[in-house]
């Protein structure tokens, strides 16, 4: 579930990297749930490699697009993509094995024509 900032997010606040990429973590741009992305490349780390880090102005630009977002999807939201997964999940399950019980009564069929057969 996204964790509601106990203050108001002040764009002046965020002015590196690290900030941002933290504030995107914890789910406050609107865009994904409080979760750390494992990422091989963090945020940032291809500009700090080259020696030039995002100036603050663009770091707080970066931020405003992420805020455009909207809201993260809500707790609910997420149980009924959970649900319905899981409905799925099952479906899918209920359908291999119908094909499996036909492909073995097909073979069984078959065995028993070829030995009336002979």
């Amino acid at each position: 579930m996204p964790s509601a900032p106990t203050e108001p997010e002040k764009e002046s606040a965020v002015t590196n990297v690290d900030q941002l990429r933290h504030r995107i973590d914890r789910g406050r741009t609107g865009d994904k749930v409080s979760y750390p992305d494992p990422a091989a490349a963090p945020l940032g780390t291809d500009d700090e490699a080259a020696g030039t880090p995002p100036a603050p102005d663009e770091v707080r630009t970066a931020w405003r697009a992420e805020r455009a977002a909207g809201p993260a999807p809500s707790s609910q939201a997420l149980e009924r993509a959970r649900d319905s997964a899981s409905g799925s999940l099952l479906g899918m399950l209920l359908l291999v094995i119908l094909v499996v019980f036909c492909c073995v009564m097909v073979l069984g069929l078959a065995l028993a024509v070829f030995t009336i057969w002979l």
